[in-house]
């Protein structure tokens, strides 16, 4: 749990942007993985994968995915507790 609190805090806004704008579609959405060419895949902890067809706005999703990249790297992965 304290963890998750560090790993929240830690999180670029703009990915904690595009994981709260998912869950507009899906509210347990927590984690939001960028695979080794940027793409990304938002998930629940249960690994559920939220279909949302192009209802979040392209340039919230591009933004979390050049955050992570800047951040991180490629591939990586963020978690936002449903806590926050």
């Amino acid at each position: 749990m304290f963890a998750e609190r560090i790993e929240a805090m830690n999180l670029p806004n703009e990915i904690r942007e595009a994981i709260i704008a998912v869950r507009a579609i899906d509210p347990e959405v927590t984690t939001a993985v960028f695979t080794a060419n940027g793409t990304w895949l938002y998930l629940t902890d249960d690994g559920d994968l939220p279909a949302f067809n192009n209802t979040i706005p392209e340039d919230v999703l591009d933004a979390a995915s050049n955050a992570a990249y800047l951040d991180k790297g490629f591939p990586c992965a963020y978690h936002l507790p449903l806590k926050d």
